[in-house]
């Protein structure tokens, strides 16, 4: 049971955190136990609070334009 690839699911977030943190686990064994790369270990130890989300869509610049001509 893993998280899909670039999505992480909270249960994981938080399995992270718990190892590195409390039980004292080294990155690279978190990576074996949980079957996640060193960067996305890494990524979540450094995040502050949560892990920020993509949007999947990005805005378009020019959409005001448009419609301040039309």
């Amino acid at each position: 049971m893993g998280a899909e690839i670039g999505m992480l699911v909270v249960e994981t977030i938080a399995k992270i955190r718990r190892a590195y943190f409390v039980h004292g686990l080294p990155i690279k064994a978190i990576c074996r136990d949980l079957g996640v790369s060193r960067k996305v270990v890494r990524k979540v130890i450094r995040s502050e609070g949560s892990v920020k989300l993509m949007r999947t869509r990005q805005r378009s610049a020019r959409s005001g334009l448009r419609q301040a001509t039309s």
